[in-house]
Protein backbone atom coordinates (compact mmCIF):
# COMPACT_ATOMS: atom_id res chain seq x y z
CA UNK A 1 0.00 0.00 0.00
CA UNK A 2 2.08 3.05 -1.18
CA UNK A 3 1.76 6.78 0.18
CA UNK A 4 -0.72 8.99 -0.99
CA UNK A 5 -3.31 5.53 -2.07
CA UNK A 6 -6.52 5.35 -0.92
CA UNK A 7 -6.71 2.57 1.65
CA UNK A 8 -10.15 1.65 1.19
CA UNK A 9 -9.11 0.02 -2.09
CA UNK A 10 -7.14 -2.70 -3.77
CA UNK A 11 -6.06 -4.11 -7.27
CA UNK A 12 -6.71 -7.12 -8.49
CA UNK A 13 -4.60 -9.32 -10.69
CA UNK A 14 -5.79 -7.81 -13.87
CA UNK A 15 -4.48 -4.29 -12.42
CA UNK A 16 -7.87 -3.06 -11.84
CA UNK A 17 -9.01 -1.15 -8.42
CA UNK A 18 -11.64 -2.99 -5.94
CA UNK A 19 -13.13 -1.39 -2.59
CA UNK A 20 -12.99 -2.95 0.64
CA UNK A 21 -13.98 -1.86 3.86
CA UNK A 22 -11.72 1.23 4.50
CA UNK A 23 -10.58 0.30 8.46
CA UNK A 24 -9.23 3.93 10.33
CA UNK A 25 -8.47 4.81 14.08
CA UNK A 26 -11.89 5.47 14.77
CA UNK A 27 -13.24 1.86 14.43
CA UNK A 28 -10.64 0.83 16.84
CA UNK A 29 -11.17 1.26 20.61
CA UNK A 30 -7.83 2.16 21.89
CA UNK A 31 -9.04 3.38 25.02
CA UNK A 32 -8.76 7.48 26.50
CA UNK A 33 -5.17 7.50 27.02
CA UNK A 34 -4.22 4.85 24.14
CA UNK A 35 -1.52 7.37 22.88
CA UNK A 36 -1.80 10.29 24.86
CA UNK A 37 -0.05 9.65 28.44
CA UNK A 38 3.08 10.57 29.85
CA UNK A 39 6.50 8.65 29.98
CA UNK A 40 10.19 9.38 30.62
CA UNK A 41 11.59 9.96 27.15
CA UNK A 42 15.24 9.62 28.77
CA UNK A 43 14.28 6.09 30.94
CA UNK A 44 14.83 3.08 28.54
CA UNK A 45 12.65 1.27 30.65
CA UNK A 46 9.43 3.54 30.25
CA UNK A 47 10.69 4.19 26.65
CA UNK A 48 10.36 0.27 25.85
CA UNK A 49 7.02 0.01 27.75
CA UNK A 50 5.55 2.54 25.89
CA UNK A 51 6.17 2.01 22.57
CA UNK A 52 4.93 -1.66 23.21
CA UNK A 53 2.06 -0.29 24.47
CA UNK A 54 1.28 2.00 21.43
CA UNK A 55 2.43 -1.33 19.15
CA UNK A 56 -0.42 -3.30 20.71
CA UNK A 57 -2.95 -0.80 20.33
CA UNK A 58 -2.27 0.71 16.62
CA UNK A 59 -1.39 -2.62 14.87
CA UNK A 60 -5.16 -3.41 15.14
CA UNK A 61 -6.10 -0.24 12.59
CA UNK A 62 -3.06 -1.85 9.92
CA UNK A 63 -5.08 -6.44 9.71
CA UNK A 64 -6.62 -5.35 6.13
CA UNK A 65 -3.57 -3.97 4.67
CA UNK A 66 -1.19 -7.02 6.33
CA UNK A 67 -4.15 -9.11 4.77
CA UNK A 68 -3.54 -7.02 1.21
CA UNK A 69 0.47 -7.55 1.65
CA UNK A 70 -0.34 -11.44 1.77
CA UNK A 71 -2.48 -11.68 -1.09
CA UNK A 72 -0.06 -9.79 -2.81
CA UNK A 73 2.59 -12.48 -2.24
CA UNK A 74 0.37 -15.32 -2.97
CA UNK A 75 -0.27 -16.65 0.85
CA UNK A 76 -3.49 -17.01 2.96
CA UNK A 77 -2.76 -16.16 6.40
CA UNK A 78 -5.06 -15.89 9.57
CA UNK A 79 -5.03 -12.56 11.25
CA UNK A 80 -3.39 -14.44 14.38
CA UNK A 81 -0.56 -15.11 12.13
CA UNK A 82 0.11 -12.09 10.73
CA UNK A 83 -0.26 -10.76 14.20
CA UNK A 84 2.55 -12.64 15.00
CA UNK A 85 4.97 -11.64 12.82
CA UNK A 86 4.46 -8.17 13.68
CA UNK A 87 4.40 -9.00 18.08
CA UNK A 88 7.55 -11.21 17.11
CA UNK A 89 9.78 -8.89 14.81
CA UNK A 90 8.87 -5.14 16.69
CA UNK A 91 8.15 -6.00 20.15
CA UNK A 92 10.47 -8.37 21.44
CA UNK A 93 13.05 -6.78 19.11
CA UNK A 94 11.95 -3.19 19.98
CA UNK A 95 15.13 -1.91 22.18
CA UNK A 96 16.92 -2.23 18.51
CA UNK A 97 13.92 0.00 16.59
CA UNK A 98 13.91 2.10 19.18
CA UNK A 99 16.34 5.21 17.92
CA UNK A 100 14.49 4.23 14.23
CA UNK A 101 11.10 4.99 15.71
CA UNK A 102 12.36 8.58 17.66
CA UNK A 103 14.10 9.22 14.56
CA UNK A 104 11.27 9.10 12.52
CA UNK A 105 9.14 11.25 14.79
CA UNK A 106 11.55 13.58 15.05
CA UNK A 107 11.13 14.10 11.60
CA UNK A 108 7.61 14.80 11.85
CA UNK A 109 6.21 11.74 11.13
CA UNK A 110 3.01 10.62 12.77
CA UNK A 111 2.80 7.37 14.62
CA UNK A 112 0.57 5.97 12.40
CA UNK A 113 3.09 5.80 9.54
CA UNK A 114 5.59 5.24 11.67
CA UNK A 115 3.54 1.82 13.21
CA UNK A 116 2.92 1.41 8.64
CA UNK A 117 6.84 1.80 8.19
CA UNK A 118 7.95 -1.00 10.78
CA UNK A 119 4.93 -3.07 9.47
CA UNK A 120 6.23 -3.53 5.85
CA UNK A 121 9.63 -3.77 7.57
CA UNK A 122 8.57 -6.76 9.91
CA UNK A 123 6.82 -8.61 7.02
CA UNK A 124 9.16 -8.56 4.62
CA UNK A 125 11.94 -9.37 6.98
CA UNK A 126 9.96 -12.73 7.88
CA UNK A 127 9.19 -13.33 4.24
CA UNK A 128 12.71 -13.30 3.78
CA UNK A 129 13.10 -15.81 6.25
CA UNK A 130 10.55 -18.20 5.25
CA UNK A 131 12.35 -18.06 1.87
CA UNK A 132 16.15 -18.80 3.13
CA UNK A 133 14.74 -21.51 5.32
CA UNK A 134 13.06 -23.18 1.52
CA UNK A 135 16.37 -22.31 -0.25
CA UNK A 136 18.10 -24.79 2.96
CA UNK A 137 15.40 -27.51 2.01
CA UNK A 138 15.72 -27.60 -1.11
CA UNK A 139 19.82 -27.63 -1.10
CA UNK A 140 19.35 -30.50 1.62
CA UNK A 141 17.16 -32.16 -0.92
CA UNK A 142 19.21 -31.79 -4.07
CA UNK A 143 22.27 -32.95 -1.91
CA UNK A 144 19.97 -36.22 -1.07
CA UNK A 145 19.11 -37.36 -4.19
CA UNK A 146 22.50 -36.76 -5.63
CA UNK A 147 23.90 -38.88 -2.91
CA UNK A 148 21.57 -41.40 -3.46
CA UNK A 149 22.07 -41.90 -6.89
CA UNK A 150 26.12 -42.20 -7.14
CA UNK A 151 25.03 -44.76 -4.47
CA UNK A 152 22.81 -46.12 -6.33
CA UNK A 153 25.20 -46.16 -9.58
CA UNK A 154 27.82 -47.41 -7.41
CA UNK A 155 26.18 -50.58 -6.43
CA UNK A 156 25.27 -51.72 -10.31
CA UNK A 157 27.97 -54.45 -11.99
CA UNK A 158 30.33 -52.41 -14.55
CA UNK A 159 29.32 -52.83 -18.40
CA UNK A 160 31.41 -55.02 -20.27
CA UNK A 161 33.60 -52.54 -22.43
CA UNK A 162 32.16 -51.29 -25.35
CA UNK A 163 33.58 -49.54 -28.54
CA UNK A 164 32.70 -46.19 -29.01
CA UNK A 165 31.49 -45.11 -32.13
CA UNK A 166 34.44 -42.06 -32.51
CA UNK A 167 36.88 -44.97 -32.69
CA UNK A 168 35.69 -45.76 -36.63
CA UNK A 169 37.13 -42.49 -37.07
CA UNK A 170 40.12 -42.91 -35.67
CA UNK A 171 39.60 -40.76 -32.45
CA UNK A 172 40.68 -42.03 -29.32
CA UNK A 173 37.88 -42.19 -26.87
CA UNK A 174 37.47 -40.21 -24.07
CA UNK A 175 38.14 -41.79 -20.60
CA UNK A 176 35.09 -42.55 -18.20
CA UNK A 177 34.24 -40.14 -15.78
CA UNK A 178 34.42 -40.91 -12.00
CA UNK A 179 33.34 -39.60 -8.22
CA UNK A 180 36.28 -37.04 -8.65
CA UNK A 181 38.78 -39.31 -6.21
CA UNK A 182 42.03 -40.40 -6.84
CA UNK A 183 42.41 -44.22 -7.45
CA UNK A 184 45.31 -46.45 -5.74
CA UNK A 185 46.82 -46.56 -9.58
CA UNK A 186 46.77 -42.77 -9.97
CA UNK A 187 48.10 -41.54 -6.73
CA UNK A 188 51.38 -44.09 -7.73
CA UNK A 189 52.03 -42.29 -11.14
CA UNK A 190 51.78 -38.74 -9.68
CA UNK A 191 54.23 -39.97 -6.81
CA UNK A 192 56.47 -41.33 -9.64
CA UNK A 193 56.48 -38.18 -11.67
CA UNK A 194 57.54 -36.18 -8.54
CA UNK A 195 59.92 -38.44 -7.89
CA UNK A 196 61.40 -37.71 -11.75
CA UNK A 197 61.07 -34.10 -11.03
CA UNK A 198 63.06 -34.20 -7.71
CA UNK A 199 65.79 -36.23 -9.80
CA UNK A 200 65.89 -33.82 -12.66
CA UNK A 201 66.27 -30.69 -9.92
CA UNK A 202 68.80 -32.74 -8.54
CA UNK A 203 70.68 -33.13 -11.89
CA UNK A 204 70.74 -29.66 -13.13
CA UNK A 205 72.32 -28.36 -9.65
CA UNK A 206 75.30 -31.21 -9.14
CA UNK A 207 75.94 -32.27 -12.82
CA UNK A 208 77.98 -29.70 -15.22
CA UNK A 209 75.55 -29.77 -18.10
CA UNK A 210 75.94 -27.95 -21.75
CA UNK A 211 73.95 -24.82 -21.92
CA UNK A 212 71.94 -26.65 -24.83
CA UNK A 213 71.43 -29.92 -22.76
CA UNK A 214 70.25 -27.77 -19.39
CA UNK A 215 68.08 -26.07 -21.66
CA UNK A 216 66.30 -29.15 -23.36
CA UNK A 217 65.82 -30.18 -19.50
CA UNK A 218 64.17 -27.46 -18.04
CA UNK A 219 61.62 -27.26 -21.34
CA UNK A 220 60.79 -30.57 -20.24
CA UNK A 221 60.30 -30.29 -16.37
CA UNK A 222 57.89 -27.41 -17.50
CA UNK A 223 55.97 -29.17 -19.87
CA UNK A 224 55.53 -32.23 -16.77
CA UNK A 225 54.77 -29.69 -14.71
CA UNK A 226 52.45 -28.15 -16.86
CA UNK A 227 50.53 -32.11 -17.49
CA UNK A 228 50.82 -32.74 -13.70
CA UNK A 229 48.80 -29.61 -13.15
CA UNK A 230 46.12 -30.81 -16.13
CA UNK A 231 45.71 -33.98 -14.59
CA UNK A 232 45.06 -32.88 -11.16
CA UNK A 233 42.34 -30.46 -12.91
CA UNK A 234 41.30 -33.82 -14.30
CA UNK A 235 40.64 -34.97 -11.32
CA UNK A 236 38.98 -32.62 -9.85
CA UNK A 237 36.28 -32.35 -12.73
CA UNK A 238 35.96 -36.12 -11.93
CA UNK A 239 37.56 -37.25 -15.15
CA UNK A 240 39.86 -40.50 -14.69
CA UNK A 241 42.97 -40.68 -16.17
CA UNK A 242 43.87 -44.02 -17.90
CA UNK A 243 47.34 -45.91 -17.03
CA UNK A 244 49.33 -47.01 -20.02
CA UNK A 245 49.19 -51.13 -19.53
CA UNK A 246 49.68 -53.28 -22.57
CA UNK A 247 46.96 -55.23 -24.55
CA UNK A 248 47.15 -58.78 -23.67
CA UNK A 249 47.54 -57.76 -19.77
CA UNK A 250 44.95 -55.38 -19.79
CA UNK A 251 42.37 -58.04 -21.61
CA UNK A 252 43.09 -60.79 -19.38
CA UNK A 253 42.95 -58.83 -15.94
CA UNK A 254 39.36 -57.70 -17.59
CA UNK A 255 38.69 -60.97 -17.81
CA UNK A 256 39.62 -62.60 -14.86
CA UNK A 257 37.99 -59.53 -12.77
CA UNK A 258 34.69 -60.01 -14.63
CA UNK A 259 34.83 -63.36 -14.06
CA UNK A 260 35.30 -62.87 -10.59
CA UNK A 261 32.38 -60.08 -10.44
CA UNK A 262 29.93 -62.65 -11.63
CA UNK A 263 30.99 -65.39 -9.07
CA UNK A 264 30.40 -62.69 -6.14
CA UNK A 265 26.52 -61.30 -8.11
CA UNK A 266 26.82 -57.84 -6.40
CA UNK A 267 28.30 -55.22 -4.17
CA UNK A 268 25.11 -56.18 -1.95
CA UNK A 269 25.51 -59.75 -1.80
CA UNK A 270 24.52 -61.90 1.39
CA UNK A 271 25.92 -64.91 3.13
CA UNK A 272 24.65 -66.26 6.67
CA UNK A 273 28.22 -66.07 7.51
CA UNK A 274 28.18 -62.03 8.27
CA UNK A 275 32.18 -62.20 8.40
CA UNK A 276 31.69 -63.67 5.04
CA UNK A 277 29.60 -61.48 3.88
CA UNK A 278 31.72 -58.24 4.67
CA UNK A 279 34.64 -59.64 3.34
CA UNK A 280 32.56 -60.36 -0.17
CA UNK A 281 31.60 -57.15 -0.08
CA UNK A 282 34.59 -55.75 0.11
CA UNK A 283 36.14 -57.46 -2.70
CA UNK A 284 33.40 -56.73 -4.95
CA UNK A 285 34.36 -52.85 -4.49
CA UNK A 286 38.06 -53.36 -5.03
CA UNK A 287 37.14 -55.56 -8.21
CA UNK A 288 34.88 -52.76 -9.43
CA UNK A 289 37.57 -50.14 -9.30
CA UNK A 290 40.22 -52.51 -10.94
CA UNK A 291 37.56 -52.85 -13.32
CA UNK A 292 37.03 -49.42 -14.30
CA UNK A 293 41.26 -48.94 -13.96
CA UNK A 294 41.88 -51.97 -16.74
CA UNK A 295 38.95 -51.10 -19.18
CA UNK A 296 40.10 -47.59 -19.11
CA UNK A 297 43.42 -49.06 -20.29
CA UNK A 298 42.08 -51.65 -22.59
CA UNK A 299 39.93 -49.25 -24.60
CA UNK A 300 42.93 -46.49 -25.50
CA UNK A 301 45.62 -49.69 -26.33
CA UNK A 302 45.89 -49.62 -30.48
CA UNK A 303 45.40 -53.38 -30.79
CA UNK A 304 41.97 -52.92 -28.58
CA UNK A 305 40.51 -49.99 -31.62
CA UNK A 306 42.25 -51.90 -34.70
CA UNK A 307 39.78 -55.29 -33.24
CA UNK A 308 37.18 -53.37 -32.55
CA UNK A 309 37.59 -51.90 -36.28
CA UNK A 310 37.98 -55.65 -37.74
CA UNK A 311 34.73 -56.51 -36.18
CA UNK A 312 32.98 -53.66 -37.68
CA UNK A 313 34.21 -54.00 -40.75
CA UNK A 314 33.33 -57.85 -40.86
CA UNK A 315 30.02 -56.83 -39.72
CA UNK A 316 29.70 -54.30 -41.98
CA UNK A 317 30.16 -57.18 -45.21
Amino acid sequence: QGPGRDPGSRRDNGGMTRSVPPRTNEDVDFGDDALNYDFDPDDPDQVVAATKRQWRQMRAVFLPYKSMIAEAHGEEREEEDLDDVDHHHFVVHNEAYEPVHRSMVENGLSQTEVVAFFEGYSYHKKKIEQLEEEIHELRNSSSNVNLGAIAEEKSRPPPPPRRNSSRSKGVRPRPKLTDGFLTGSTKNTLAAQSCRTLSMKKILKDENLTTETERVLKELMEVESKQKKLEKQLQCAGVSIAEDIPYEEAKAKVTEIAKRMGEIGSSEVEHEDKLVQKKLREEYFRLEQDMEKYSNALMLTDEYIKEQDDKESTCSD
